[in-house]
């Protein structure tokens, strides 16, 4: 039975963060935990929007991804897969320059 990824990735998306680096850039980051609280390493997390090409990277130990350098985008969609796990995706990320969220 496949264990469910959304609840890990609804933590994603509560306890991310979009943020702007600078005028013209944003950042999106977060951690992926599982429903116990355990940080879940080598999720893999692809990025994509109207604005820029697909980004993709992999959590790290402490179950943490980070996007940088993002153009601000009324709609990115992040998603997150790992074997074994149900995948998930949230739509609708906005980031947006001058703002922190």
């Amino acid at each position: 039975m496949k264990k469910v990824l959304l609840a890990s990735l609804l933590s994603v998306i509560l306890f991310s963060f979009i943020y702007s680096q600078t005028a013209s850039t944003g950042e999106i980051w977060g951690t992926v935990v599982a429903e116990d609280g355990s940080v879940i390493p080598g999720v893999t997390i692809k990025l994509t929007s109207d604005v820029s090409s697909e980004r993709k990277t992999l959590t790290n130990e402490k179950g943490v991804f980070r996007f940088k350098s993002l153009a601000p985008s009324p709609s990115y969609v992040l998603s997150a897969e790992l074997e074994g796990f149900k995948s998930m995706t949230q739509k609708n990320i906005k980031v947006k320059s001058d703002q922190s969220q």
